[in-house]
């Protein structure tokens, strides 16, 4: 498995309004640390979670850093 190449491996960059971003952002991080707690759980339980190389952690500690700068900035 790997991740979908997007942009050419570039990304892109997504334009939200900053009262959308204050509203939700806490639920997004929520959300991103109870996906990162259960992988880690189900993994320590011995189910099969794919991690894809270290980059599943990786992709979410980053994911996670980029929304709290995101709620800063808003």
């Amino acid at each position: 498995m790997t991740f979908a190449g997007t942009n050419g491996g570039e990304g892109f960059e997504l334009t939200m309004p900053k009262q959308w971003v204050k509203r939700v952002a806490p639920y997004l991080s929520m959300g991103l640390a109870v996906v990162s707690a259960a992988a880690a759980a189900g993994r320590l339980a011995g189910f099969p979670v794919p991690d894809v190389a270290g980059r599943a952690k990786e992709f979410l500690d980053k994911s996670g850093q980029e929304l709290a700068n995101l709620r800063g900035r808003a």
